[in-house]
């Protein structure tokens, strides 16, 4: 992460591959997980101030997920996966108690 305004590395998030393909991260609306889409076809899930990876969303499709959105108000995640197909396929991930 890097401070927009000066440029500074904040914090390292280490484990997700990402060589060719723009894919897409997003913020828990507390701000204290990032969520982000990997060329290997995963969904990788870190604390935002300590970098501690928290999980791994496992085999979601090939190529793989390109965008991710967190829901403002509830624990759900939408991801959109890469396709040439007029209607790629969305994935909604829930978190329940």
């Amino acid at each position: 992460m890097i401070d927009a305004t000066s440029g500074v590395v904040l914090q390292w998030y280490k484990g997700c591959m990402n060589d060719s393909m723009n894919t897409g991260c997003t913020l828990s609306p507390c701000r204290s997980l990032l969520f982000s889409a990997s060329e290997d076809g995963s969904v990788y899930v870190w604390e935002c101030h300590t970098g501690l990876l928290r999980g791994v969303y496992l085999s979601l499709g090939s190529p793989g997920p390109i965008a991710l959105h967190y829901h403002p108000h509830d624990h759900m995640i939408l991801i959109g996966l890469y396709s040439n197909q007029a209607n790629p396929p969305l994935c909604v991930l829930t978190f329940v108690r």
